[in-house]
Formats: C-alpha cells, structure tokens, sequence
C-alpha cells in the first residue's frame, strides 16, 4: 500500500469521526484549546486502537465483529443523536457532561475496516515491514486527530453562536451518521 492509498483510506475513516467531532463541538460551546485537543486526542485513539484490532484479528474476531459493527454504530449513534437532541431541550445546568468516549469508540468501529484491509493487502510498499499495520494505524490516528481538531473547532464556533438549533443540528447529524451504518448492513 502506498502512502497515497494510506492517506486516502485514513480521510475516508476519519471523515465519520470528523462529524461526530462537528456534533460533539456543536454540543460544548466555547472551549479552551487544550479542551479541543484532548476530545479529537479521543478520536484518534479510537481510531488507532480499532484498525490495530482489525490488522490483528483478520479472519477471525474482527471477521465476526464486522458483521455485526454495522448494527452497533447504528444503535449507539442512534442514541447520542437523541440524547443531543434531548440535551438542546435541558437547561445548561442539567446537560449530562456528555458521551466523548462512546462516540469516539463508535466511530472508531467502522475504522477496524481500515486494519482488515492493512492486513489482507498485499505486503508490498508500507505494508510489506512486519510492523507496517502499527504504521497504518498510527497515519489513520494522525489523520483523524487533525480532522477532529477542524471538526471540533468548528463544532464549538458554531455552537457557540447559535445555542439550541445548534445542538439540534449535532444531534441530527449523529443520527443521519447511524441511518448510514443501517443502510451498510442492509
């Protein structure tokens, strides 16, 4: 795999996490910048650890898994947009802190693609190093680290500016973003 290819793939698996990081961003308002780094931190840890999972387990957990991730990430994402939703009708004081590590996580569900893919490459170009899956996954990390910093930024800028209907768009999207992983599995 080249690095090109590598990058590609990262993009596409960071492009879900990016909008969940858009909605969770939507749903803070203004944060500090530490604040920002540690929740795409969560992202890209997500999404280095469950392509790793993948590159490890082709053929067996992961084979098992991905038949039914499809049906996880519509469930769980299905219920943060609602509690989203839910939270844009709250008063600031009783929003619960939020969900940061299960969508993290869930997103990262679809990246354990990226690591069966890694592994079932053919071993040539960055891949074809014994430890070319470490490599792999930590690219896809460093991708979705800076997209999720972008998302979030905006997430919170947006928020910000426009309260409720913001909250309401966050949690749209993360909905829109399970309807997505149901149309995958059916």
């Amino acid at each position: 795999m080249s690095w090109w290819n590598l990058l590609l793939l990262a993009v596409g698996v960071g492009m879900d996490a990016m909008t969940a990081a858009v909605a969770v961003g939507l749903s803070i308002g203004e944060k500090r910048a530490t604040d920002l780094m540690k929740i795409s931190f969560w992202f890209a840890l997500a999404h280095a650890v469950m392509p790793l999972v993948g590159w490890l387990t082709v053929g067996s957990v992961a084979a098992a898994l991905e038949t039914v991730s499809g049906w996880i990430i519509f469930v769980v994402l299905l219920f943060l947009g609602i509690c989203r939703i839910r939270e844009a009708f709250r008063k600031p004081e009783e929003t619960p802190s939020g969900h940061l590590l299960l969508t993290a996580l869930t997103t990262g569900l679809d990246a354990m693609s990226v690591g069966v893919t890694m592994a079932l490459s053919p071993p040539t170009g960055l891949l074809a190093h014994p430890t070319g899956g470490f490599l792999g996954c930590a690219v896809t990390a460093a991708v979705t680290f800076v997209m999720c910093l972008l998302g979030t930024g905006l997430g919170t800028r947006l928020g910000a500016r426009f309260g409720r209907p913001a909250l309401l768009i966050g949690g749209g999207l993360l909905i829109i973003l399970s309807l997505r992983a149901l149309l995958s599995v059916m």
